[in-house]
């Protein structure tokens, strides 16, 4: 940034100057600040690269570098100006290191040198007699061994700064110039301001080493690493037995392990591998928090029945109590519940005492909603819950995430939310409980330190975790960002991840927050933070230098590839198995006939002359003489012909080739038959046999210049004979009596037409050719059942083409539908109606199943030209396609009853139909009673929460959807309930919708359902009438948690037995069942596994 003339101060006051280009950087402390100025008095005799004298600043040595002409030739007749440090390495009198262009050659030195200062400087250049002419520029850089001057390579105009312009005067004016550096030294604490990160060694720098990210494993790695710091869970793991090499307790207390140890960032491959995670895990975002249950559960599991058995309980779970209590009688209802951790809420909160309040804040019931007491009927309640303790290790869960039901997706909350470093929790607790009394006994009070704050920056969709953690009780914090570890001030832990809006933005909120929180308990920092030192199982160094080993093996054999490359070999015995354009088939086929025609690999030394690559060919080949090699490479057209190699060319490499030829690898014709005569021409000869429509490569063969093309190729024709010229993918007819030399050259194709039949399907090798051009390769599999989705899951893939073995079909994309599906039934067999069959183009991995083709009679270029081999899924449908194209398929999922597996359908109606002929359908596929039809219902989900009911009146486009779509039976008082809504019954029933979720009302799963409330009915009986219709036993039942659910977000446990639901519920009110979502399935997002 420049300043010239105007408002402005004068280059002689200092102050001034200072306060208008050192603006002072907010959050950064002063170390030192320094003025210097160089007095040139003789401008023209300076030389191409000029120095200042040298002045202290900071500790440091300090000078100017001047090219009076500019730095190169890109900056010729420009100033170029820089400030330069000398190496803290080097003794003040050592030359300041010579450079043609800064910040280039001074990246030579030694990378021991780890010295650095960071420096704020402003460069002016004036007239030392008028100071109101000059020109500054502003800057700030970071000084170490490999950048030791920074500046500006087009500070200004070597004419500009000569003549007077706009300027009160000259820059250099009498051959005498100013130029004065305005340094401010900056303080680093942590180490990294205004740091590149380039050869950055994270062991070095902190001690402590970080986590490669596979893909999107930020996530994991910051939960690793605060786990790895919480040292009594990490020594835990230490003493877990190992057993095999590939468990999740190997694979972690390697990792542990190797962080420890490694100077380098540590892979996490071999223990997301024991987790039993592939290449699509690693590159999937999932929820700290629940990794972290999964994997507590996992290690919990492998602790039982050894000498670790319970640890983590002791380290990480507390208890909160649930109660009801009674106001005015001495009655309590209350649970008791471990924990792992707790979420608190964010929005509407202004720090983590106030989430806590909330959390444990109370709800009176009283009025309408007055608590059943046994033995005392109604009565005025407080509700809620009080924590009976809390761990060693406390995880403490920002809800930074809510469900949007307007926009219908997850969004961030950015709200601020603060946290300190000391937490006092005395007063969340349960005074009468046994860990509270106990703990007072012993003058233990609840106060908290604390020890990691995991970060999450961004939104939903794109979002990068890293950690802040404090390894030692009463140490640094430090940053864990993946493979980078580096110092962190207390501004990045507390106010830097608080959220809310950042300085200055007018309301813009920053996007980077704490998402979890790790807090120590003072009076257990000995316990959770041991000093002594780690035992790792001693067999665990060995284990890994074997490995180390192993790695070092497979990379000198890799090394050693690296020495030789492949050249592709083609001879008679492939051209003899091609059946199309060209010489041989140069990508892969389906079939082992095709791929028969593709040329051979040998491998051989990069640096073998070719020379000697003609014996080494021989070998390969089998012979026992030494073929002549011709290079195969484009001609013209990209159509690839053969080039003879030279003597001349023997002392090339083979690695040459590769810049002759087309393509990654050489490709070389190995011609068996010597000789080479300049009035001889060798020729590719191909046979096309009309009646069989073959076409075959027949030999090579030299051919005299001066012959006519009949007695050249008397040999392999007779006299009906027809002769063809193959250009590029086409061939072109050719007189017999033509001498040869006047058409062909060395490499060209002759083409045979022999065996002429008028009635075959391609009668002549211009027509075949064209069919060549056009020619596709099908596989033909059975369309797989596709299993439609429930709300939010994907629907399951449908199965490897690969795993069924395929019907081959070559044929024509100029083909029509009807003549396609003529060919596929017969390539099929059997008694396919070739009128009744449907094909799609099989999907790939990623793709949903795509459209079937359209039986419009156009041609099928849009299919085919995409790939080849191209898999197609067929159907033999039970009526003609042309008929079943004006109908629309319902994918329906039945519901036989809750406990069974859901079957889904494919209901097959006109476009026309009306929900109550797609009903009659779907029963007629069920075999369902006549009686039972009327009771069919059939609604619509999204999400797995209920979004439309249909009625048998309405029409099935208006109301279908591509999935979600399900049917059942209706209870009898359903369907009476029904009824009654068209006004044949009294309404003294309602009917509510019901879904299944997890924790978050917007974490949705399984199958949503309608229920009947009963007017005046308590809400015992009513759960009880839930639990009949999901049909699960009181154990399983027991675990389900009933709440009504509102919009937005609001849930409200049920607790109260009397409660009538009926009158309680709102129109828009759900039922909410909370419990486990037994297939793993989070909304919008694959559950964790551990396996």
């Amino acid at each position: 940034m420049s300043e010239e003339v105007g408002e402005m101060p004068l280059a002689n006051d200092v102050a001034s100057m200072v306060r208008r280009y050192l603006p002072q950087f907010p959050d950064l402390e002063t170390d030192e600040e320094m003025v210097f100025t160089w007095e040139i008095t003789d401008w023209h005799s300076l030389p191409e690269r000029a120095l200042s004298p040298v002045f202290e600043a900071g500790g440091f040595r300090w000078r100017l570098l001047l090219f009076p002409e500019g730095n190169g030739s890109s900056c010729r007749g420009r100033i170029s100006l820089y400030l330069q440090i000398q190496d803290q390495n080097e003794s003040p009198e050592t030359p300041l290191p010579k450079s043609d262009e800064p910040g280039s050659d001074d990246k030579q030195l030694p990378a021991a040198s780890r010295w650095h200062v960071c420096c704020q400087f402003a460069l002016a250049v004036w007239n030392p007699q008028h100071p109101d002419a000059y020109i500054c520029q502003m800057a700030h850089h970071r000084y170490n061994p490999r950048t030791m001057d920074w500046g500006y390579s087009h500070m200004c105009e070597v004419r500009s700064a000569l003549t007077r312009g706009t300027r009160p005067a000259a820059l250099i004016e009498k051959n005498k110039v100013n130029i004065t550096a305005f340094l401010r030294t900056i303080k680093d604490p942590t180490g990294i301001l205004w740091h590149d990160f380039v050869d950055y060694d994270s062991r070095l720098e902190t001690g402590y080493t970080g986590l490669t990210n596979q893909g999107a494993t930020c996530y994991l790695n910051s939960l690793l690493q605060s786990l790895y710091f919480t040292r009594v869970f990490r020594r835990a793991v230490y003493e877990i037995p190992a057993g095999d090499s590939e468990s999740v307790t190997s694979g972690l207390q390697r990792l542990f392990y190797l962080l420890a140890t490694s100077p380098t960032p540590v892979n996490t491959n071999s223990l997301t591998r024991s987790f039993g995670w592939d290449t699509a895990d690693a590159f999937t975002q999932h929820d700290v928090q629940e990794l972290n249950r999964v994997l507590m559960d996992r290690l919990e599991s492998k602790m039982n029945g050894t000498s670790v058995e319970g640890v983590l309980t002791k380290i990480f779970v507390g208890q909160m109590k649930s109660f009801i209590k009674c106001i005015n009688v001495d009655f309590e209802s209350a649970r008791v519940e471990d924990f792992w951790d707790i979420q608190l809420n964010v929005k509407n909160m202004k720090d983590i005492y106030a989430s806590f309040r909330d959390y444990v804040q109370t709800e009176v019931l009283e009025g309408e909603n007055q608590y059943h007491a046994t033995g005392y009927g109604l009565q005025d309640a407080n509700k809620g819950v009080i924590f009976e303790s809390f761990p060693p290790v406390l995880h403490l869960q920002l809800k930074r995430y809510e469900y949007d039901f307007l926009r219908d997706v997850e969004v961030k909350i950015n709200d601020r939310f603060e946290f300190p470093l000391d937490l006092d929790l005395q007063q969340f607790l349960d005074p009468e409980s046994d860990a509270v009394k106990e703990a007072a006994a012993k003058g233990e009070p609840w106060e908290y330190a604390l020890h990691g704050v995991l970060v999450h920056s961004g939104d939903l969709n794109a979002g990068h975790y890293y950690t802040l953690l404090k390894p030692e009780a009463n140490g640094d914090w430090f940053r864990f960002d993946d493979d980078r570890v580096t110092r962190a001030s207390l501004k990045e832990v507390l106010d830097d991840n608080f959220g809310g809006e950042l300085p200055n933005s007018r309301g813009i909120k920053r996007i980077t927050s704490a998402y979890m929180l790790v807090y120590i308990r003072k009076s257990r920092l000995e316990f959770v933070l041991p000093s002594s030192e780690d035992k790792w199982p001693s067999a665990l160094p060995e284990s890994i230098a074997a490995e180390k080993r192993e790695e070092e093996q497979r990379r000198r054999e890799i090394q050693e590839q690296r020495q030789y490359m492949a050249i592709r070999l083609l001879s008679r015995r492939q051209f003899a198995k091609h059946s199309g354009v060209g010489l041989a088939t140069w990508t892969a086929r389906h079939s082992s006939e095709v791929d028969a025609s593709m040329p051979e690999l040998l491998k051989v030394r990069r640096n073998l002359k070719i020379g000697q690559l003609y014996a080494a060919v021989a070998e390969h080949c089998g012979f026992d003489f030494i073929p002549s090699l011709w290079l195969v490479s484009p001609r013209e057209y990209s159509v690839k012909r053969i080039h003879m190699l030279e003597p001349q060319h023997n002392e090339h490499t083979v690695e040459e080739l590769s810049s002759w030829s087309d393509g990654p690898y050489p490709v070389l014709w190995v011609q068996e038959s010597p000789g080479y005569l300049e009035d001889e021409v060798l020729v590719f000869v191909k046979e096309f046999n009309v009646s069989a429509l073959k076409l075959t490569g027949v030999s090579t063969v030299w051919i005299n210049k001066k012959q006519p093309l009949s007695a050249a190729l008397a040999q392999f024709s007779n006299p009906g004979t027809r002769f063809y010229h193959e250009r590029e993918s086409m061939v072109e007819e050719m007189s017999p009596s033509a001498l040869v030399g006047e058409q062909l050259v060395t490499g060209d194709i002759i083409v045979l037409e022999t065996n002429l039949d008028k009635d075959a399907l391609y009668p002549s090798a211009c027509e075949f050719y064209d069919f060549l051009n056009h020619r596709v390769t099908l596989l033909l599999l059975p369309r797989p059942d596709v299993e439609e989705s429930d709300g939010d899951e994907e629907p399951e893939r449908v199965p490897s083409p690969e795993k069924v073995t395929p019907v081959v079909l070559i044929t024509s994309s100029k083909e029509p539908y009807s003549q396609l599906a003529e060919r596929a039934a017969d390539a099929l067999g059997g008694d396919i109606d070739p009128t009744h069959l449907q094909l799609w183009p099989a999907p790939y991995e990623w793709e949903p199943l795509r459209e079937p083709l359209r039986n419009d009679g156009s041609n099928m270029d849009d299919l085919m030209l995409v790939d080849s081999p191209l898999y197609v899924y067929y159907r033999v449908l039970d009526r003609p396609l042309a008929e079943f194209e004006q109908m629309i398929e319902v994918p329906t999922t039945w519901v036989q009853d809750y406990r069974s597996e859901p079957q889904t359908l494919q209901v097959l109606v006109s476009t026309n139909a009306t929900v109550s002929e797609l009903i009659r359908e779907l029963a007629s596929q069920l075999s369902l009673p006549a009686e039972d039809v009327p009771r069919v219902k059939m609604w619509t989900a999204r999400h797995n929460r209920t979004v439309r009911t249909w009625t048998p009146a309405m029409q099935v486009k208006e109301v279908l959807m591509h999935e979600g779509n399900y049917a059942s039976l209706m209870s009898q008082e359903e369907l009476n309930l029904r009824s009654a809504a068209a006004g044949i019954a009294p309404l003294e029933q309602r009917l509510v919708t019901v879904f299944h979720f997890q924790k978050d009302d917007f974490r949705t799963h399984s199958i949503p359902f309608t229920f009947v409330l009963h007017e005046n009915e308590p809400f015992s009986v009513t759960r009880k009438r839930i639990q009949q219709e999901l049909g699960l036993g009181d154990k399983s039942f027991e675990k389900i948690r009933i709440a009504v659910c509102g919009s937005p977000s609001r849930v409200r446990y049920l607790e109260d037995d009397n409660e009538q639901l009926f009158e309680s519920m709102g129109d828009d009110d759900a039922i909410g069942l909370d419990h486990a979502d037994k297939r793993r399935v989070v909304h919008q997002q694959q559950a964790i596994v551990i396996k």
